[in-house]
């Protein structure tokens, strides 16, 4: 139950988010709202990105950005205002996603550049919770033979929150996390 509930709760955020912003960004001829010879941005990409960005937001706690200060704490990534560097950067793409006129600019960066920064550092959140996890599960076996059920299951359920990303941008990478956090069975080691 426990894998199931935080791997809907973080995923429907994570991947919604950046559902709405890849729709954002993508130009209209490649089935998104961006339209490359305006020089604003279309309602539709707006609302597009706006939904993306609420999503990532989302109440502060329940939400990639409430991840993101709860780990930025745990591994000592805030800055001098007490605020997650992940956190931070995803807030000033957002920023500069939504004041960005060109889907396509070959100066500035454009909506796919901004983009691809906000995954990159939403993957980072997700990268930490499940090397906590895993740092918890290891301590786990060691006081006591074998880790908490629960623990392993929020590790799996962080896991799968990006393993799609793993396994498209680094598929050797992936099988290491996918022995790891098998769902079958317990670590033996």
């Amino acid at each position: 139950r426990e894998i199931i509930e935080k791997t809907v709760w973080d995923a429907v955020g994570y991947q919604g988010a950046l559902k709405f912003l890849n729709y954002a960004q993508k130009e209209t001829t490649a089935g998104g709202a961006c339209q490359t010879s305006s020089t604003s941005q279309s309602a539709d990409t707006k609302a597009a990105w706006d939904v993306g960005a609420a999503m990532i937001i989302g109440d502060g706690y329940h939400s990639v950005l409430g991840r993101a200060q709860k780990r930025g704490v745990e591994f000592g990534t805030v800055g001098p205002a007490g605020v997650s560097k992940a956190y931070e950067k995803i807030m000033k793409l957002l920023r500069d996603g939504q004041e960005e006129k060109s889907c396509n600019d070959s100066g500035d960066e454009d909506l796919h550049e901004i983009y691809e920064k906000i995954e990159a550092q939403m993957r980072i959140v997700y990268c930490q919770s499940i090397l906590k996890y895993a740092y918890k599960i290891d301590k786990e076996l060691i006081s006591n033979g074998s880790p908490k059920l629960d623990t392993v299951a929020e590790g799996q359920a962080m896991y799968r929150v990006i393993a799609g990303d793993i396994k498209a941008k680094a598929s050797n990478a992936a099988a290491h996390f996918d022995s790891f956090f098998d769902i079958n069975s317990l670590p033996t080691r």
